[in-house]
């Protein structure tokens, strides 16, 4: 549920009316400084600028409508991604319906729009799946599966849990898929269940290998959850992952699959975070901090006529 923190998880422990126990795990990693925010925001406003630049060129002659137009730009890249963030979760929806075979019978009217566009992502979704060899059937394991781990008290979302096959060409320790840039660096890729997150983004200009630091923090905390619930209610424990990884999408057929480490350390990262999270929604507010008064003079000051 939504707070004025951020997203937070109810513990099914508490029933349906329970207090928001867990902040989500990409609540938690928003406390990062992302080195792409900056830039990403400076774009995304360039752009509402440049689709509305009659409107500015007429706003600019008078103070009133200039400062009005300028709120109004400075919102812009907000609104730009959260209807990102709303699209990445319509392709999601759609993807676990697939894997499930659960019927969609509703969607918002913003959804009902973008469905066609959401569906390309989805034609690249199964295209990877046919190229990686994944039976439905027999080779995922979950989809859109909630995860707790309520020793560090934090919750989240996993999109995939699928069993994936690599053949190896010598050893379980030079795997056959490497990186094409670094050989040298590639994430050894075992055959078995890995846990995946998926990506999308509309930016054409936004490359499909393009990974950033703070997904290593993401996958390390949705690995090494506790248990997860199930669509019954049922909790089961986690199972071990073999490996991790992002799979970026876009909607021409295009993907790529990045094997991430996320490890102990990763993890370590992660809950430095969420240290940094819990103070910051449950500590700190900045309204104490505010300019006082100059104190009463008791004395008359030094040299004063």
């Amino acid at each position: 549920m939504d707070t004025p923190n951020g997203r937070y998880y109810r513990d099914p422990k508490d029933g349906p009316d329970g207090p928001p126990r867990y902040p989500s795990v990409t609540n938690i990693i928003n406390e990062w400084d992302k080195d792409a925010l900056a830039p990403g925001a400076a774009k995304a406003t360039v752009a509402h600028m440049m689709e509305h630049l009659p409107a500015a060129v007429r706003a600019s002659r008078h103070p009133e409508t200039r400062e009005a137009f300028a709120k109004e730009a400075r919102g812009a890249f907000r609104k730009i991604w959260d209807r990102a963030a709303d699209f990445g979760t319509l392709v999601h929806k759609l993807a676990d319906a697939y894997l499930t075979g659960r019927q969609l019978t509703w969607f918002s009217p913003e959804e009902q729009e973008e469905l066609a566009e959401a569906r390309e992502f989805l034609d690249t979704y199964l295209r990877w799946m046919d190229d990686f060899g994944v039976d439905v059937e027999s080779d995922v394991h979950s989809s859109e599966i909630t995860v707790y781990n309520r020793t560090y008290g934090y919750a989240g979302t996993a999109d995939l849990w699928v069993n994936l096959a690599f053949p190896e060409l010598e050893s379980p320790q030079h795997p056959r898929y490497r990186s094409r840039t670094y050989p040298q660096m590639t994430i050894p890729t075992p055959s078995g269940l890995w846990l995946v997150d998926g990506k999308t983004s509309r930016n054409p200009n936004k490359q499909p290998s393009e990974v950033y630091r703070d997904h290593l923090a993401q996958l390390a905390a949705l690995r090494f959850a506790e248990t997860a619930l199930l669509p019954d209610g049922t909790e089961i424990p986690l199972p071990p992952f073999v490996g991790t990884a992002i799979l970026n999408l876009r909607p021409d057929g295009k993907y790529a699959f990045v094997p991430m480490h996320a490890g102990e350390a990763e993890f370590a990262v992660f809950l430095h975070l969420k240290e940094i999270a819990g103070y910051v929604h449950d500590h700190l507010d900045m309204r104490r901090y505010r300019p006082i008064v100059p104190p009463a003079p008791t004395a008359t000051r030094k040299g004063a006529a």
